[in-house]
């Protein structure tokens, strides 16, 4: 074969693949699949470390946005997914909730004045720290239940409870709606404990404004982060959001929506047992404070499966 005859061949092949990446964002190596536009991959650090001063508070990479519209009071748009995982026929989202099992649910109903998050499972009431707004409109429309909203000055504390030793499966889900949208890693939950070197074990999430690191999922040891994600694109501010993080025993992924935003790459490295409280909206110190409102908040010991992930978000998508 000639020469010139190879450059074509070679030049038709680059044509095709581009063709077939119209659909796709790209082939992602880290994940080993094509990765759809809108699905973003997230996970690891730009360089490929995993290195902690690479990595700080939020991580490093990041991911392509997550698709889909906030639904809910001051959003539309329609279910996220591709069908196919229909919530349960008319029974409603704490019916959808309670279905798959939660180990604590907080649907944040309390009336105003309240001191503590009913705890709608275990009796695990969340204690105020500071002054929690209850009463504020929620994320169900049509539901008479309320939400509450954190100011910056506030945060709820679950003390020394949900470690999920080891490499233990778990998930974290609420439907949240940031009033700030900044420069700073605002913690929508984390259970984290500093030794005197200040390095950090346990795990967290939070939000921040969009950029390379504007929301993350992340699990570390010793101030070395194990199987985390990071994503692009935060929950928009003003509107309800639907969140989901997951821990599958492999790998950590963030769900916005029903929509998959990010996974990062698999890391069963096992966490232990340490004496750090579980925070809504704060870090250890109570500082890095979430600021907005937090409704539905829900914890489950197993890795939810996504289609019913969707099931929740589509609960209420298709009110």
């Amino acid at each position: 074969m000639t020469r010139s005859r190879v450059h074509l061949l070679i030049a038709a092949a680059i044509v095709a693949a581009s063709a077939c990446r119209h659909d796709w964002d790209a082939y992602d190596p880290r994940l080993r699949r094509l990765v759809p536009p809108g699905a973003g991959s997230g996970g690891s650090s730009a360089d490929g470390s995993s290195s902690s001063a690479t990595v700080g508070p939020g991580g490093r990479g990041g991911s392509a946005g997550y698709g889909g519209a906030p639904v809910g009071r001051g959003g539309a748009g329609g279910g996220g997914g591709a069908g196919g995982c229909a919530p349960l026929g008319g029974a409603g989202y704490a019916a959808e909730v309670e279905a798959d099992g939660p180990v604590a649910y907080w649907r944040a109903g309390d009336p105003v004045g309240s001191t503590f998050a009913k705890d709608e499972v275990s009796g695990g009431d969340a204690t105020c720290v500071g002054v929690v707004t209850f009463g504020v409109p929620g994320a169900i429309v049509g539901d008479a239940d309320t939400a509450m909203a954190l100011d910056g000055t506030s945060y709820l504390t679950l003390y020394d409870n949900f470690d999920f030793v080891g490499s233990a499966p778990f998930t974290v889900e609420a439907w949240v709606k940031p009033d700030v949208r900044d420069d700073q890693y605002r913690w929508l939950f984390g259970k984290v404990i500093y030794d005197a070197m200040n390095h950090r074990t346990g795990y967290l999430a939070f939000t921040r404004q969009p950029g390379m690191d504007a929301m993350g999922f992340q699990r570390w040891l010793d101030e070395v982060p194990k199987a985390y994600v990071n994503v692009s694109d935060p929950p928009p501010p003003s509107v309800w959001s639907h969140f989901v993080a997951r821990f599958d025993g492999q790998r950590t992924g963030i769900w916005l929506n029903g929509m998959l935003a990010g996974e990062g790459l698999p890391d069963t490295t096992a966490l232990p047992d340490h004496r750090g409280a579980f925070h809504w909206g704060a870090d250890p110190a109570g500082t890095s404070r979430w600021i907005g409102s937090l409704d539905e908040l829900a914890i489950y010991a197993a890795a939810l499966d996504p289609c019913r992930i969707e099931a929740h978000y589509a609960a209420v998508a298709k009110l």
